[in-house]
């Protein structure tokens, strides 16, 4: 649940109020503000917050208009966060082959789908976590290597595109 105001007061943005069900999102997916994502990254079950974010991490250069007013161009925001509940994704070492496998598949088209879109960033993000899934961990048996190596370079190889479109050379993973 949050409430969103402009310096001034103006609030211009309530989620999670008067009978409202509260804000769900995936962190790191620009489903929200980046400071807002960031802010949630960082909290606790049950913790509340007061923020502020300036415009870089807010609407940036740009007029918004949200629910209950427009935002100026270049407006320091101010939050009231509340972290009701969060499910926390599963790391690699928690799951039986099977799952990394498929989360690694699943990360990787999600890269695919960003970097079609040209969002090389977090395409690059995606490759990574996916091969990380997948890593030389001695637990693969013989009949799901040849899959798990294609699957690892594949993703290798589409990271190191990622790296070569924002002309980040030194990203690049060897």
């Amino acid at each position: 649940s949050y409430i969103a105001r402009l310096e001034d007061g103006t609030v211009f943005e309530k989620k999670g109020y008067d009978g409202e069900q509260p804000l769900e999102f995936i962190t790191d997916e620009e489903q929200v503000i980046a400071g807002l994502d960031r802010v949630a990254a960082t909290m606790k079950k049950e913790e509340w917050a007061i923020v502020t974010i300036n415009h870089e991490y807010g609407f940036g250069n740009v007029e918004a208009k949200r629910d209950l007013a427009t935002i100026p161009s270049c407006a320091k925001l101010y939050y009231e966060v509340e972290m009701m509940d969060f499910i926390k994704e599963k790391v690699p070492w928690e799951m039986n082959n099977q799952g990394k496998i498929e989360a690694a598949g699943r990360k990787k088209e999600e890269g695919n789908l960003l970097f079609k879109n040209g969002k090389y960033e977090r395409a690059g993000k995606k490759y990574n976590k996916a091969a990380d899934c997948v890593s030389e961990d001695g637990s693969f048996v013989d009949d799901e290597q040849k899959l798990v190596k294609s699957l690892r370079v594949s993703c290798w190889l589409n990271s190191a595109a990622c790296c070569l479109k924002l002309k980040d050379y030194q990203g690049i993973r060897l």
